[in-house]
């Protein structure tokens, strides 16, 4: 019976030993600054792409974007007159160089009525893109309405169609001053002071009537005049 417990004493710290070398765990190695393994690289986020501009063409290789109502002072090219045919191109070029066409969408030269020359242009390119504005400046004046006007006359044409009454009745002055002076003649001075003031008051309240056919100054901007363009809608440029 003894020695059957000492077996058993014996075949349990047999399986201690080995269970205890089953779970043994290795020592874990220290590593040096040197050999620290390297770190994982870092893939960089996708970025939005620039808008596209008409060409397909991003808008920042090829100039920019311009909002509505963007302004540029520009120089014409070339003459601006009234004498432009319709459908004629006239052009300027910005202070980057940008160069500017536009259209002559109406144009005449000097009118009855004391009217002026006038053009009307409409900005249809900016560089190689098409563009839509209009000129709001021509020569450091204000446009309204896109119309560049030569000078309205009508009121000069009303004061000059006075002249000749004015020029008459300073003579009739003068020669009933003559005929005054002699005793001889001073009973004609009556017709011809009358006959003065008589044309004169005719020629004054006809001189509305006569202006009608005067005509209007002649438009005509010489070339490296600065004017003004406004965009009338966005663009990519």
């Amino acid at each position: 019976m003894v020695n059957r417990s000492i077996k058993i004493i014996i075949i349990l710290l047999s399986l201690l030993g080995s269970t205890a070398t089953a779970f043994d765990l290795e020592p874990v190695p220290r590593l040096d600054q040197g050999t620290l393994p390297p770190l994982p690289k870092t893939v960089p986020s996708p970025q939005p792409s620039a808008p596209l501009a008409k060409g397909g063409q991003t808008a920042s290789a090829v100039g920019g974007f311009y909002k509505k109502g963007t302004k540029f002072r520009v120089k014409s090219t070339g003459v601006i007159s009234d004498t432009l045919k319709e459908g004629s191109r006239v052009y300027f070029k910005g202070k980057d160089g940008t160069t500017f066409g536009a259209v002559v969408v109406n144009a005449h030269p000097p009118q009855f009525t004391g009217n002026g020359g006038l053009v009307v242009l409409m900005v249809e390119t900016m560089g190689s893109s098409s563009a839509h504005a209009r000129i709001t400046k021509a020569n450091h004046k204000k446009i309204f309405l896109n119309n560049i006007k030569g000078k309205r006359s009508y009121l000069k044409g009303v004061s000059d169609s006075t002249k000749p009454g004015r020029i008459f009745y300073d003579n009739m002055r003068r020669t009933t001053g003559v005929l005054a002076a002699n005793k001889f003649t001073m009973i004609l001075t009556p017709f011809t002071a009358a006959a003065g003031v008589l044309v004169y008051g005719v020629n004054m309240a006809g001189s509305p009537i006569f202006a009608v056919f005067s005509k209007g100054g002649q438009l005509s901007i010489p070339a490296g005049s600065e004017f003004e363009v406004k965009l009338l809608e966005d663009i990519y440029n």
